[in-house]
């Protein structure tokens, strides 16, 4: 019995190590990745070298109204304490986007998975959504 629960605590490891995964900025810049969030409210992702730009569209009453953000970013394999301007341009590889936030706290979501045409997003370490070039 002993035997069996470590063998299976071990799967158990190397298949949550398997499902981990890392993205490169080369695989996600320069596309426009949107979502639908609801009849009216529709959010814009685009990434550069070294930029993180974010629009998000209202359509209410017959009026439309844009908002957009840009704001410098790097990836990351683990969410950091505060955000690192060194690393902007130079951590190019990890499965955690940090963006520079108000007072250098740092907006952290992370990259889920990553298809040609589908990009998958959890933010808030709760609220997952699916982005399409």
């Amino acid at each position: 019995m002993k035997k069996y629960m470590i063998t299976t605590a071990l799967l158990l490891c190397f298949i949550g190590e398997s499902f981990a995964q890392s993205f490169t900025v080369s695989q996600i810049k320069n596309i426009k990745w949107t979502a639908e969030l609801s009849s009216y409210k529709q959010l814009i992702m685009k990434f550069t070298e070294t930029d993180y730009y974010e629009t998000v569209i209202f359509h209410i009453k017959g009026k439309t109204t844009t908002l957009t953000k840009k704001n410098p970013y790097y990836l990351s394999d683990y969410i950091p304490d505060k955000f690192e301007s060194s690393l902007v341009g130079k951590r190019t590889k990890g499965k955690y986007v940090v963006v520079k936030f108000k007072n250098k706290f740092p907006l952290t979501f992370e990259l889920l998975g990553f298809k040609i045409g589908k990009l998958i997003v959890k933010f808030n370490n709760r609220d997952t959504i699916t982005f399409r070039q």
